[in-house]
């Protein structure tokens, strides 16, 4: 669900989401985890030439983000988190 702040993601759940700009383009922090600091911001674009590493369907109400999005938890460790975020639902690998 699409949220309007950090402040209300901390009070959504998992799967909720806020967008976020900043003078480097647009951001989108997803919450992929049931704490309220299970989360991830990541930069986003709907140019797919630009350079940046995600690629963003433009949908706020229902966004898909593509490629998968990965949470790495040190070397040689499981992922924290690894999955999409795909009509506005998160998927976990």
């Amino acid at each position: 669900m699409l949220r309007k702040d950090w402040d209300d993601l901390a009070e959504g759940q998992k799967g909720d989401w806020y967008f976020n700009d900043s003078k480097n383009g647009p951001y989108i922090t997803i919450r992929y985890g049931d704490d309220k600091f299970d989360v991830v911001t990541i930069p986003i674009t709907t140019a797919p030439k630009q350079d940046r590493n995600w690629l963003w369907d433009g949908n706020k109400e229902s966004p898909t983000i593509t490629p998968s999005i990965r949470i790495p938890d040190g070397e040689g460790q499981p992922d924290k988190w690894h999955g999409w975020l795909t009509d506005g639902k998160i998927i976990t690998v």
